[in-house]
């Protein structure tokens, strides 16, 4: 078995992995801390390293280091993992950044607007996927968690067998959002259960958020929801990097952490979580079992395009089903975790074309 080093990879370059950086540069971290980041382009990890350095220049914060690695499907980290022996991977890229979508008109944009965001989930674990089974190979294993989408993506990899712990962001930001509005200083005394679809305010309030306050629920979770949905997506991303660098920390450290995470253990949505070292667990409130709370995040799901059930079944909601269709006649309405490549092909390619 090969030691570790006190290493963290972080993968992609986008708007999340710049905030995740600059918020670990922050942080204490075990003395001797590297972080890794991978970018696709040239040039690109470097920028990342630079703003984290600039941002805390004092001794004793992490050092980054640069890598540039292409992101594809047949992307290939085991030399990476080899040479760095990292504890933590934390996957930041996929095949299709959210922020196409809030700023292109594209045939694209347009197509997944209307089925909704969950119909790039083929794009979203594309790169996910590979990075997971080459962590469970390491020797030894490396602990991965994902940032893209993992409301969705977490529980197809848990069906294909893959490793992965949690996800960063969505419900994480979400609920600093939430403590504000109480007046909360413990997240403990905070029980959220929110999905990526949260986002957005959902017509039906029957599928809104919902929030356990000292294990009794909370009436009015929209309000307190309301600035985070108003506000900036920079914001956003910030707060959700901000969670995400302390639960990274947690992991280095193998201290302890309560707040609240999508796709723990690879189930579907987000929830209240405690994380000690590597032990994650939920932290339900009394009444609705876990199976109830499944249910529902089943139903929200469907507001962002498509289910993901906890075997990693996807079924497309009608309005996604009937939107793809009109440019893949045959698409199924429903996928196995393992056809998702083949559909990611499909969907690059009409991609390519709707551009």
């Amino acid at each position: 078995m090969t030691e570790r080093r006190r290493a963290i990879v972080v993968i992609g370059t986008g708007a999340f992995s710049r905030a995740l950086c600059r918020a670990l540069a922050g942080l204490t971290l075990p003395p001797g801390t590297e972080v890794h980041v991978v970018g696709r382009t040239p040039g690109a990890a470097v920028a990342v390293c630079e703003a984290a350095h600039a941002a805390w220049p004092e001794p004793g914060a992490p050092a980054f280091y640069p890598v540039d690695l292409p992101l594809s499907p047949d992307i290939d980290v085991r030399w990476l993992l080899r040479a760095v022996r990292p504890h933590t991977v934390v996957v930041c890229a996929s095949l299709q950044s959210p922020a196409e979508f809030r700023a292109s008109d594209s045939g694209w944009a347009r197509l997944v607007r209307t089925a909704g965001f969950a119909v790039t989930l083929p794009l979203q674990a594309a790169l996910a996927a590979p990075i997971a089974t080459a962590c469970a190979d390491a020797d030894p294993p490396v602990t991965m968690v994902n940032a893209c989408f993992p409301d969705a993506v977490n529980p197809t990899l848990r069906a294909r067998g893959l490793p992965v712990l949690c996800g960063l962001g969505n419900v994480g930001s979400l609920a600093e959002a939430v403590y504000t509005g109480l007046g909360v200083t413990d997240p403990g005394r905070v029980k959220l259960f929110a999905h990526h679809a949260h986002l957005h305010e959902p017509a039906d309030p029957e599928l809104e958020a919902r929030c356990w306050l000292d294990d009794e629920p909370y009436p009015d979770v929209g309000g307190l929801l309301r600035p985070v949905r108003t506000g900036s997506r920079t914001a956003v991303n910030d707060a959700g990097a901000t969670v995400s660098a302390e639960v990274v920390r947690t992991l280095a450290d193998g201290g302890r952490w309560i707040g609240h995470l999508p796709g723990p253990l690879g189930l579907p949505g987000g929830f209240p979580v405690q994380l000690e070292g590597t032990a994650l667990t939920l932290r339900l409130p009394p009444g609705p079992s876990l199976d109830a709370h499944l249910s529902w995040t089943h139903r929200v799901a469907v507001l962002d395009g498509a289910d993901v059930g906890v075997d990693g079944t996807v079924r497309f909601a009608p309005q996604a089903t009937v939107a793809l269709r009109e440019h893949l006649p045959d698409l199924p309405a429903t996928l196995m975790p393992q056809e998702l490549p083949e559909i990611c092909r499909r969907l690059l390619d009409l991609r390519h074309r709707l551009r």
